[in-house]
């Protein structure tokens, strides 16, 4: 151990004595650990990969440092060489083979300590890595993959919760229960986030992430109903102050969105009379009222924000159809005044739609002209499923959703976001539209379109 100070040749020499003579000192266990440490942090790269790759003999003799030897040689993952960087890895596989749980422990003991570098790379190891290691190893750590992964998720920010997440399927044996746990993982930090979310970008792309993830998951047997409650109550209340409300685009609309494509999966609400009056309230603002000749520009010419309007009522539509029914006085009310609001939109999307139409294909885009015109004939039908009585229930595919020509020659589509079960596709309700009367078509080229 003394000649780990030495020499080149010496050093060499000691990273493979120490391993091979450790069994028979057990009295210097600690200091030949130690020792071997810091050999695999030389100045020199021949001796700290020598180092590296004999301390997997030390720990098959002595399994009890594998957290500790596990942690400092994760650190090693930030190192530049790619030679060195793969043995690195592998050595951490062969530690994952001698002692699961105790090297697990100490790469996510790493990611919680570690420099934003090595943090990363200890993540992207876990990520690439895991699932080579054989089903035994995966058996034994699925319950601590599971303890840490939650830790870690409460820490994490937006751009590492993608990494660390899909870490979850290897805490369940089967797909289904795969899907079923990582569902639950996202429902417990949304639990965490309620009564302390703010309408900070970083807390909501929290969100956004925890949702997008949680999305593809869901389906008969996994409800997203916590999702669309926390939605509801927690988010809904703070949408006026997101990024991008007040132009109907950027964070606000991809949260309303999200909200719009996970209604379709709930069939419980917590508090499914809270989760409407939300939904109402925030429907209120954004609906035009009756144009003011005689007042200020605002009320002459409203800006109407279509995207967030069709959102809210498609969400409002399948929690209609899904969940069960409120029986209150103020929930028939809120639906009285949708309704009103309902009417007055109308008149701005016939003249709208049709100033879309006419105008010059070259002065908007391509996309945004497809997605906008799908978006008036949403509201369109969206209006006459509300003000039946009782309101009516159709399938309403998202403008934003629609399948897109991926290929022209092959005439290949893509699949829309998002899922429908198969019973609720065929489903077509034929509802009549009111016709009402139209405003002025000036008023019309005053409404933003997002």
């Amino acid at each position: 151990m003394d000649a780990r100070l030495g020499n080149f040749e010496e050093k060499r020499l000691v990273c493979q004595f120490i391993p091979k003579f450790f069994p028979h000192f057990p009295h210097l266990a600690k200091a030949s650990v130690s020792a071997q440490l810091d050999l695999c942090e030389d100045s020199s790269i021949v001796v700290r990969k020598q180092a590296v790759k004999e301390i997997v003999v030390l720990c098959r003799s002595n399994p009890s440092s594998t957290k500790q030897v596990a942690y400092f040689i994760s650190q090693l993952l930030g190192a530049e060489d790619v030679g060195e960087g793969l043995l690195v890895r592998n050595t951490l596989i062969s530690l994952f083979n001698i002692e699961p749980s105790a090297t697990l422990r100490g790469i996510f003991a790493q990611i919680r300590d570690g420099s934003p570098k090595v943090q990363e790379r200890c993540r992207t190891f876990l990520f690439n890595r895991l699932g080579s290691l054989n089903k035994s190893v995966i058996s034994q750590i699925r319950d601590i993959l599971m303890e840490e992964i939650e830790v870690c998720l409460e820490n994490s920010n937006s751009e590492e919760i993608s990494i660390i997440v899909p870490l979850v399927q290897y805490t369940s044996e089967d797909e289904a229960g795969s899907e079923k746990r990582l569902v639950q993982v996202l429902e417990k930090q949304l639990s965490l986030e309620k009564g302390k979310l703010t309408s900070d970008e970083e807390d909501m792309n929290r969100i956004y992430e925890f949702t997008k993830l949680a999305k593809p998951n869901f389906s008969k047997g996994v409800d997203s109903g916590v999702f669309v409650n926390f939605y509801c109550s927690e988010i809904l209340p703070l949408v006026r102050e997101l990024k991008g409300f007040e132009s109907g685009s950027g964070q606000a609309a991809a949260i309303l969105k999200q909200l719009s494509e996970i209604s379709p999966f709930c069939s419980e609400l917590p508090d499914a009379l809270d989760c409407y009056k939300q939904i109402f309230t925030v429907l209120q603002d954004l609906l035009p009222m009756e144009p003011d000749p005689a007042g200020d520009d605002e009320k002459k010419h409203p800006r109407i924000h279509f995207t967030l309007i069709e959102c809210l009522l498609t969400s409002l539509l399948e929690l209609f159809h899904r969940v069960k029914s409120v029986d209150s006085s103020e929930y028939e009310q809120a639906l009285e005044e949708l309704r009103t609001g309902l009417k007055t939109l109308l008149r701005y999307v016939e003249p709208f739609r049709k100033f879309l139409s006419d105008m010059d294909k070259s002065a908007v885009d391509y996309q945004t002209r497809l997605v906008a015109l799908r978006c008036f004939d949403n509201l369109k039908t969206l209006t006459g499923l509300f003000l039946a009585v009782p309101v009516k229930f159709s399938v309403i595919l998202p403008s934003w959703s629609h399948a897109e020509v991926v290929a022209t020659s092959t005439k290949k589509l893509r699949k829309p976001s998002l899922s429908l079960s198969t019973d609720h596709s065929k489903k077509e309700v034929k509802t009549r539209v009111p016709t009402l009367p139209t405003l002025p078509l000036p008023y019309v080229t005053y409404i933003t379109l997002h």
